[in-house]
């Protein structure tokens, strides 16, 4: 019988501990809670049409970076800044397409954004 569900819970097991290490990995100072500020961004206060197009702009360079081989291998932080910053920015663009602006999301982008271009 516990051969049968053998791979069920190996693959269980498997994912737990995959969750825990992406968990523990997320939690370091650098690449943390440093942009989960209640601190607005100034990009909030741009007129939905230039918000829009700064949030569109730094998506692309949060996905320009995460494909960069010079990113990917690098020491520095700068993958986990803009794998967050797409994350970001993808969510504020999403609820920009149902005409809602989600100020945490679209401040949480620029963060991650600014902090793509001070690694470089």
């Amino acid at each position: 019988m516990w051969k049968r569900f053998r791979p069920i819970i190996i693959g269980a097991v498997y994912l737990s501990l995959a969750g825990l290490a992406l968990a523990t990995d997320l939690d370091r100072p650098v690449a943390g809670k440093i942009c989960d500020t209640s601190a607005m961004s100034p990009i909030t206060s741009l007129h939905t049409p230039l918000l829009q197009a700064t949030l569109a702009n730094d998506y692309a360079l949060a996905m320009l970076e995460t494909t960069d081989p010079t990113t990917i291998y690098s020491t520095s932080p700068r993958f986990t800044w803009a794998e967050a910053a797409k994350l970001q920015c993808s969510i504020a663009l999403g609820y920009m397409r149902t005409g809602t602006i989600d100020t945490e999301s679209a401040s949480k982008c620029d963060c991650f954004t600014q902090h793509i271009v001070n690694f470089r």
